[in-house]
């Protein structure tokens, strides 16, 4: 409501991490006797979370002081974190504790596709919000699209508004990013485009 008072929109942050979620096979992959925490997959480049030292592998187990047992927490954190902010991350790196501050930063609402994924090469990404509800995201706009690119090649055109990646529901850039990380290798969208829904495949 603050936010929305201030800025006439809410400021999401971001901490530059896609996660998933411990299991007992990943535990013993990365040589912890236990199944509770989340890994970290990537870290993005220029990130908050790349300058305060975090790297793909570590096993976040506290942030905050919150106790993060699954993905769920983890996703329930970063959902109501405000820029500015600086939390305290606790996590795991070669079986010994360590701890990270943070600060947040803004959300990207603008990406290149590439940082994406290879097959979108060429084209330009941004949060789309509805006109109805501008604090609300409903989906990742495409703005442009290289002629004779990667992107182009696929399918995808400006002014498309991609909606699902992989018959999962998309909200912003962070979602799309998330649910790419789930299956990579055929990636299908869900797109509106001059009034009509549609897909394109990415292969």
């Amino acid at each position: 409501m603050e936010q929305l008072i201030e800025h006439g929109e809410v400021k999401r942050g971001e901490v530059g991490l896609i996660v998933q979620g411990l299991n007992v096979e990943l535990a013993q992959a990365f040589g912890v006797d236990q199944n509770r925490g989340v890994v970290v997959v990537e870290v993005e480049e220029d990130s908050a979370a790349e300058q305060a030292g975090l790297m793909a592998g570590d096993i976040i187990v506290k942030i905050g002081g919150r106790a993060i047992n699954k993905l769920v927490d983890y996703h329930s954190q970063m959902a109501v974190v405000v820029v500015g902010d600086e939390l305290r991350f606790d996590y795991l790196r070669n079986s010994k504790n360590r701890s990270s501050v943070i600060e947040i930063q803004e959300e990207r609402d603008r990406l290149p596709g590439e940082r994406l994924d290879e097959r979108l090469a060429g084209c330009i990404l941004q949060n789309f919000r509805s006109d109805e509800d501008p604090s609300s995201d409903v989906g990742t706009l495409v703005t442009e699209v290289e002629r004779g690119s990667v992107a182009w090649k696929q399918g995808l055109r400006a002014g498309d508004i991609i909606v699902e990646v992989n018959r999962r529901s998309i909200g912003d850039l962070r979602e799309f990013k998330q649910n790419l990380k789930l299956n990579s290798r055929e990636i299908l969208l869900r797109v509106y485009r001059s009034g009509r829904y549609g897909s394109v495949w990415l292969r």
